[in-house]
């Protein structure tokens, strides 16, 4: 085999894998970011950030050092999101609707301790 035909060949290949790659990427989806906070505006690292899909299955990232969370690959649509962190009241968001162009803000709220007392 000539080495101009094994060029073109090998180019061809490269062209294909990459049609390939971009056929497996999600169109018309969005990111949904955000940052959590407390109350005085405290970022809190560690938070669970949940989307629940139309279908009934979560998907869950955990907020960086940065109080930052990432769920890449949203379908449009309307969505329930919650954030949990322990010591905190759960965050709710029913109705959530993606795409969204802005970064939602998160603000947790400190649970509230039960004491007992004899």
């Amino acid at each position: 085999m000539s080495s101009i035909l094994q060029k073109v060949i090998g180019l061809m290949l490269i062209v294909l894998m990459s049609c390939a790659a971009w056929a497996q990427t999600p169109t018309g989806t969005s990111t949904l970011r955000g940052q959590v906070m407390d109350e005085q505006g405290a970022v809190i690292p560690g938070a669970r950030a949940t989307i629940i899909l139309p279908n009934g299955k979560q998907r869950s990232v955990v907020s960086n050092a940065n109080g930052e969370f990432v769920i890449p690959n949203v379908a449009p649509g309307r969505y329930t999101f919650y954030v949990e962190f322990k010591g905190f009241q759960n965050f709710v968001k029913t109705d959530l609707v993606m795409p969204s162009n802005e970064p939602l803000q998160v603000t947790m709220t400190v649970a509230s301790v039960a004491v007992e007392t004899e």
